[in-house]
C-alpha cells in the first residue's frame, strides 16, 4: 500500500489549491493500513484538525480511486512537533523578491521624496506610522515595498517581514475563517512581523465588511506594538472605498505620491534595461519608445523584451530602424486594448450619462443613475470578465444585485435597438483586441 500514496498524494493534488496543499498535504505520511482502515500522520494538531474539516472526503476519494477499496480514514499527529511545524512553516514567509532593491531602483525628482522616505523608515529613530503612498500603475510601488523588505532583513536578520498583496490577504482571510482554529493561526502569525508591507490595498473595498474589521485589528495591534506598517495603492487615501474608522486610521500617518516620472528618468530606465539586454539602442529609439508607452515602465520592459526576443530567435545583430518600430508598434496597439481599468469604465460611463462617479456607485435608485450603473456592471462582466462579487464590491452591494442588473439591461437592450447601439458603442471602446 505504501507504494500507493504517491499516486493518492497525486490524485488530491488535482482537487486542492497548490498553496494549500503544499502546508496541509504534502507534509503528510503514510503508516499503514488494515482491515479497510488507512492511517496518516499529520505534522500537528492543527493540521490534522484543518484536514478532517476540509480535506478528509478529498483523500478519502483519492484512496479509492488509486486503490479501488472504500476504506476509512485515521488521522494521527506528532505531539512533540506543533510548534516546529509552525516555526517551518513561517520561518521565512516574506514573500519578498530579492532582485528588487533600493540601489537598482532609479530616482529622479519625481519619486526621490518617497524613496528617502521609505529609506528613513528603517531607522530605529524613525516614528512616523503607517506610511501610506500612491500612484499610477508602473511607476515602481511594488519594487519599493520589496526593497524596503530586503533591506529590512539585511539590517535585522532575526526580525520578520511580512509583503503581502491586499488581494492575497483577503484570500488567506477567507480561507482562515472556515476553521476555528484557522483564524486564529491567521491573527498569530500576522502578529508576528515587525514590519509589514501592503500592496495594492485599493482592492479592498466597503463590500468586504469582516475583512475590513479584522484588517482593523491588526493595524491597531502592530501600531500600538510600535510595528512599522507601509501600504501602496493607485489612489490617494482619501479616494479609497474603505470605512471611516480605517480610513481615519491611515489618515493619521504619513501620505505620499509618487507622481508621473520626467522624460529624462524614462529614457534613463530605458537606456539602462536596454544595455542589459544588449539591444544598443539609439537615442532617437529610446525617444520613441519613451514617448510612446506614457509613463508606464512595465510596458516599457515588455517592449524591450519583444525586441530582445525577436534580436535572440531572429539571429538580428544590428536593428534597422523600421524593423524597431514595427515591434514597438505591435506592442504600444496591445497596451492600449489592455490597458483599459474600471475606473476609466466608470469615469467614461459617467461623463456619457452627464452624472457624477459619486452618484452612480452610490446606492440610489434614481432612474438617471441605474441605467448608467447596469451599463457598468454589464460590462465588467462581459467586457473586463471579472466575477459578479468583485463587481458588487465595486459598487458596496451583494452579486445577486449585479446578476439583477445585468439580467434586467440584456433584457431591455432586446426591446431597445437604441440602448443596444449605446452599450455596442460603450464595449467597442473597452474591447480587448
Amino acid at each position: 500500500m505504501e507504494s500507493n500514496w504517491s499516486e493518492i498524494i497525486l490524485e488530491i493534488k488535482k482537487e486542492i489549491p497548490e498553496k494549500y496543499f503544499e502546508p496541509f498535504i504534502r507534509p503528510l505520511k503514510f503508516l499503514g493500513s488494515e482491515n479497510l482502515i488507512f492511517s496518516i500522520q499529520a505534522p500537528s494538531f492543527f493540521v490534522k484538525e484543518h484536514i478532517e474539516k476540509k480535506y478528509q472526503t478529498h483523500i478519502i476519494s483519492a484512496i479509492e480511486k488509486v486503490t479501488g477499496k472504500k476504506y476509512e480514514l485515521d488521522i494521527f499527529f506528532e505531539e512533540n512537533s506543533i510548534s516546529n511545524f509552525q516555526i517551518e512553516k513561517f520561518k521565512d514567509d516574506s514573500n519578498l523578491i530579492s532582485k528588487y532593491t533600493f540601489e537598482n531602483f532609479l530616482t529622479h525628482n519625481s519619486n526621490f521624496k518617497t524613496f528617502t522616505l521609505l529609506y528613513d523608515s528603517l531607522e530605529e529613530d524613525f516614528n512616523v506610522n503607517p506610511i501610506f503612498y500612491h500612484g499610477k500603475i508602473g511607476l515602481g510601488k511594488t519594487h519599493l515595498l520589496h526593497a524596503i523588505g530586503n533591506e529590512f532583513k539585511k539590517r535585522f536578520p532575526s526580525k520578520k517581514v511580512k509583503y503581502i498583496s491586499m488581494s492575497d490577504f483577503l484570500s488567506e482571510y477567507v480561507f482562515s475563517v472556515q476553521t476555528r482554529s484557522g483564524i486564529e493561526e491567521f491573527r498569530n502569525r500576522f502578529k508576528t512581523y515587525e514590519i509589514l508591507l501592503l500592496d495594492d490595498i485599493q482592492s479592498l473595498t466597503s463590500g468586504a465588511e469582516k475583512t475590513q474589521e479584522e484588517f482593523l485589528l491588526l493595524f491597531n495591534y502592530l501600531f500600538d506594538k510600535n510595528r512599522q506598517i507601509i501600504l501602496s495603492a493607485d489612489r490617494p487615501i482619501q479616494e479609497l472605498t474603505i470605512n471611516d474608522k480605517l480610513k481615519s486610521r491611515l489618515l493619521q500617518g504619513f501620505q505620499i505620491e509618487i507622481k508621473t516620472p520626467e522624460t529624462k528618468l524614462i529614457e534613463k530606465f530605458i537606456t539602462l534595461k536596454s544595455n542589459e539586454l544588449a539591444l544598443n539602442l539609439d537615442t532617437n529609439i529610446i525617444s520613441y519608445i519613451s514617448t510612446n508607452f506614457n509613463n508606464d515602465f512595465r510596458s516599457i520592459l515588455g517592449c524591450l523584451n519583444d525586441l530582445y526576443l525577436h534580436k535572440k530567435t531572429a539571429s538580428v545583430l544590428i536593428f534597422d530602424e523600421t524593423q524597431i518600430k514595427e515591434i514597438i508598434e505591435s506592442r504600444i496597439h496591445r497596451v492600449k486594448n489592455s490597458n483599459r481599468s474600471e475606473e476609466e469604465l466608470i469615469e467614461f460611463v459617467s461623463t456619457k450619462y452627464k452624472q457624477t462617479k459619486k452618484d452612480i456607485l452610490s446606492k440610489s435608485r434614481k432612474a438617471e443613475f441605474i441605467l448608467p450603473r447596469h451599463i457598468i456592471m454589464y460590462i465588467l462582466f462581459e467586457n473586463f470578465k471579472l466575477n459578479k462579487t468583485v463587481i458588487g464590491r465595486l459598487f458596496n452591494t451583494k452579486h445577486t444585485t449585479v446578476i439583477s442588473a445585468i439580467s434586467k439591461l440584456k433584457s431591455k437592450m432586446i426591446l431597445e435597438k437604441e440602448l443596444e447601439k449605446e452599450v455596442i458603442s460603450v464595449q467597442d471602446r473597452f474591447s480587448f483586441k
